[in-house]
């Protein structure tokens, strides 16, 4: 029976450090294909990926991945415990991952395990309920390590934000009561500087700060990566960013009633701040940092701000992905998909129009929504494209 390496990726855009997360995963698992479930074009960090889905998954296959599926919106852009769950429950579905391997600053799988396991505690449970009455608005990273502290001491899982995410995978795999083995990958990423220290890649952020300040990225980026980037940057789709579409979103703020901004997923404790300050920025990026304030990390603000702009409703995190899409594929990817039909229990879609003729009900609403979102996503490529631009795409298939 097929077995393979499960990853939950984003790789906005794909560099040096993602190529040796997959090269590790390799390594270490020789006889096993890796099987990658990718953000679309809409990651978790409340952004607008800066290139399009299919682009970034035909880096990956480059990169060293046999089977790219797609984390459907809006799932990519929730919260990190709702992308983890996402993630998780497509891996669980697809029946051919029995590993889930991930990057993280701390590499001590154990170290990791008992911090899920205090994380999942009832003891925790109720003191994080207790301290959110006691400091209400609080924001759920810092609450969390407060608790978590007060508790069981120190925990440097919680304050590193891959390691975070590492626990978030594996509260979301007991929780789904996905028997996964756990295989943490050593980061080696730079975080936000643009340049690259001896034993080190520069990271997804350094990296797009790179392309916002015009720097070249020669060098800096796998040859493959780079010469995809030059390809859609020449046809108009590169780089992709909200600010495209910033007077939508201050045109929604001054134009909605309160009920309907807090009616938006993660919106309603942010809603009057960003009123208030709308009328004095100019973009996005400027208000974003209006609004920032201890409660109110960049993060969640980007998010709220990004499901008001696509209309995600309050309390999407209760929804789980019904569907997956395929994005890229080579000769063992397609030898998995094969053992997915056998064996998986969540449909993979090879063009997401094929996701409408369903007899499911949730995936016609899911892909629906994941229609709408990625045409609001072409309308910010530089220059316009084709309509239904992503509706009629194929994915990359290698022989």
């Amino acid at each position: 029976m097929e077995k393979a390496v499960g990853i939950i990726c984003e790789f906005n855009p794909f560099h040096f450090g993602h190529a040796y997360l997959l090269e590790q995963a390799h390594s270490a698992f020789p006889d096993r294909g890796i099987v990658c479930v990718m953000s679309g074009n809409f990651v978790q960090r409340g952004s607008f990926a800066i290139q399009e889905k299919y682009s970034r998954a035909l880096c990956a296959l480059r990169g060293g991945a046999d089977l790219v599926l797609e984390m459907p919106f809006p799932f990519s852009s929730l919260s990190a415990e709702s992308f983890a769950s996402a993630g998780v429950r497509i891996l669980k579905g697809l029946g051919v991952c029995d590993t889930l391997a991930f990057g993280t600053e701390l590499d001590d799988a154990h170290a990791l395990s008992v911090c899920a396991e205090n994380l999942a505690s009832e003891e925790f449970e109720a003191a994080l309920k207790a301290y959110f009455s006691r400091h209400p608005g609080a924001g759920y990273p810092a609450a969390r390590e407060a608790v978590y502290t007060s508790l069981f001491g120190h925990c440097d899982a919680l304050s590193r934000p891959n390691a975070s995410l590492a626990v978030n995978y594996l509260l979301a795999s007991r929780k789904e009561n996905a028997s996964f083995s756990f295989y943490p990958i050593l980061r080696k990423g730079e975080g936000f500087h643009s340049e690259k220290k001896e034993g080190t890649f520069l990271s997804a952020t350094a990296l797009r700060s790179c392309v916002w300040e015009g720097e070249s990225l020669f060098g800096k980026l796998p040859e493959f990566t780079r010469l995809e980037i030059e390809k859609e940057k020449a046809e108009g789709r590169f780089p992709v960013t909200v600010e495209s579409l910033s007077a939508v979103l201050f045109y929604l703020l001054k134009t909605k009633s309160r009920k309907e901004l807090s009616s938006v997923y993660g919106f309603s404790a942010l809603c009057d701040r960003a009123v208030r300050y709308c009328g004095e920025c100019q973009s996005v990026e400027e208000l974003v940092e209006k609004i920032k304030n201890p409660s109110f990390t960049d993060s969640r603000i980007r998010r709220g701000l990004l499901a008001l702009l696509l209309q995600i409703p309050r309390f999407a995190e209760k929804e789980v992905p019904a569907y997956t899409t395929l994005l890229a594929c080579n000769a063992r990817g397609r030898d998995l998909l094969g053992a997915i039909k056998e064996q998986g229990t969540i449909p993979v879609f090879t063009k997401p129009a094929h996701a409408f003729r369903s007899e499911d009900k949730t995936v016609q609403h899911q892909a629906s929504r994941a229609y709408l979102a990625d045409e609001i996503y072409a309308m910010a490529f530089p220059q316009k494209q084709r309509d239904g631009f992503f509706i009629k795409k194929m994915p990359y298939v290698e022989t």
